[in-house]
């Protein structure tokens, strides 16, 4: 999971955008705008909807809060308090209904918790001050340890999700900053470095069997897709354009690269029938392309659906999407407003709700059951 203030980090390297994770061909036509929420709105009744986590900062009181919002974003069913001010915090929510919080200040602590954040069951400490987590589908956890002298870390999964003690992996990788973590469904695990490369390491093992490189370029967000092609959000050092490559698993070299709908490309992710988001999130300098979701079919490179309804300009933003396709942008508020979220429907272009009661500058969101 990426975090929105390494973002910013990532907008320093590449001078590109800031703020804030094989198929049908490009030409698989999009369905009409609406069908998609008719869709789920006539499926609402035979699965529960998405909880939202948040992470809310109040500048009045120089305090950060996450927010877990139920029912698809409809109620506020409770606040945790980010207990060090102005951290650098990261998330991740599973499918079994656990939460976990990153605490970036030290000592670092990492809390975990069960349904829907109401019940804390673990904790781990001294982590690295300016971490990330992902979890991978067996709920494997990987987070950053540089406290410990690593770079990564990975612990294993217990029952009821209670890590168990100790850590099970150390990976050590020198000259790379973490910048995000993405892993696959066969376990392999990639780290982007910024402008250090991109390194993927197979399960069990702590040298990378997968490394991509390039002059000037920077390693920003990265995701799998379901047949292991790895896509990655790069930019060239002193550009204010960015780009999504894709790269055949092994590959060093992309096999094609999406700039139709992503030049201002900050944050992607899939949902569970292989649709690509990429979340546009430029703030200056940005030329034709607007603050904006563009969504692409399996395998295509030209957008099937571009959202621009509920989107925010000139805030800086957060998208996390579910495997339904439920999805949520938060618009970070600025001075004159506390911002809001908004919330879309599978297949939909605009939001079904739009929140700004019981936020305050929202950023950082993952979804989860």
């Amino acid at each position: 999971m990426i975090r929105f203030e390494r973002l910013l980090v990532g907008a320093v390297l590449a001078a590109t955008w800031c703020a804030c994770a094989a198929g049908p061909s490009a030409t698989t036509p999009p369905s009409p705008i609406g069908a998609g929420a008719a869709a789920h709105a006539a499926g609402a009744a035979k699965r529960a909807k998405p909880t939202f986590y948040i992470l809310n900062v109040d500048e009045t009181e120089k305090a950060e809060w996450v927010g877990v919002y139920g029912d698809g974003g409809t109620s506020l069913l409770r606040k945790i308090v980010v207990k060090r001010k102005y951290a650098n915090p990261d998330m991740a929510a599973d499918a079994a209904g656990h939460f976990y919080l990153y605490d970036g200040q030290e000592p670092v602590a990492l809390s975990i918790y069960a349904s829907r954040a109401a019940k804390l069951v673990e904790s781990l400490d001294q982590l690295d001050p300016f971490g990330i987590l992902t979890l991978d589908g067996s709920g494997n956890l990987y987070t950053t340890c540089r406290k410990q002298g690593e770079d990564l870390c990975e612990y294993a999964h217990a029952p009821k999700g209670v890590l168990k003690p100790g850590i099970v992996r150390r990976i050590r990788v020198p000259g790379a900053l973490p910048f995000d973590l993405a892993v696959d469904d066969s376990g392999n695990i990639a780290m982007s470095g910024g402008i250090g490369g991109l390194f993927v390491f197979a399960p069990g093992q702590t040298q990378p069997y997968w490394k991509i490189t390039g002059s000037g370029l920077v390693f920003l967000s990265n995701a799998f897709d379901s047949s292991g092609n790895l896509y990655v959000v790069t930019g060239q050092r002193d550009s204010s354009v960015s780009a999504v490559s894709v790269y055949a698993p092994g590959s060093t070299l992309p096999s094609r690269t999406i700039t139709d709908g992503a030049t201002a490309a900050g944050q992607i992710a899939f949902d569970g029938s292989g649709n690509l988001y990429v979340l546009n999130d430029c703030l200056e300098d940005c030329g034709s392309q607007p603050q904006s979701v563009s969504v692409y079919a399996p395998g295509g490179s030209v957008p099937v659906r571009t959202i621009t309804s509920g989107i925010a300009s000139g805030q800086g933003h957060g998208m996390a999407v579910d495997a339904a396709g439920d999805l949520v942008v938060t618009n970070v508020g600025n001075y004159s407003d506390a911002g809001s979220f908004a919330v879309y429907a599978p297949g939909g272009s605009k939001p079904i709700r739009t929140v700004s009661s019981g936020v305050r500058n929202p950023g950082l969101v993952v979804v989860g059951p």
